[in-house]
């Protein structure tokens, strides 16, 4: 358009379009400037968000590793407390060996023990 003004001796209206281009540019720096600045703001949230998931996620692993290891430290003294009473069995059948009262699985009624 100025080119046109140009041609036609109109310097002043010239000018004007000069201005316009001259302002519409300053609009568009602008508006990359703004684009620039929310695209970084969007890419700061979705890192924040991505953030908090991991650190919700590993919290979530943290508790259910906290459930298995009480689960197994109860299994672990059931199964000390099934030892323990095994071991007292064993040791209170074995005090019936010499009397000949105690029997084991192994030595059945025709032992040499029982005869």
């Amino acid at each position: 358009m100025s080119a046109r003004k140009l041609r036609q001796g109109r310097s002043k209206e010239m000018n004007t379009w000069l201005r316009a281009r001259v302002a519409l540019q300053g609009v568009t720096i602008v508006a990359l400037v703004a684009g620039s600045l929310q695209l970084k703001k969007a890419k700061e949230a979705e890192q924040a968000l991505a953030e908090a998931t991991a650190a919700a996620e590993a919290e979530r692993q943290k508790q259910e590793f906290e459930k298995r290891l009480k689960e197994a430290e109860r299994v672990t003294v059931e199964e000390d407390e099934l030892a323990r009473a095994m071991m007292k069995r064993k040791s209170h059948d074995s005090v019936g060996e010499g009397t000949g009262k105690g029997s084991y699985w192994w030595r059945g009624k025709g032992s040499s023990k029982d005869a």
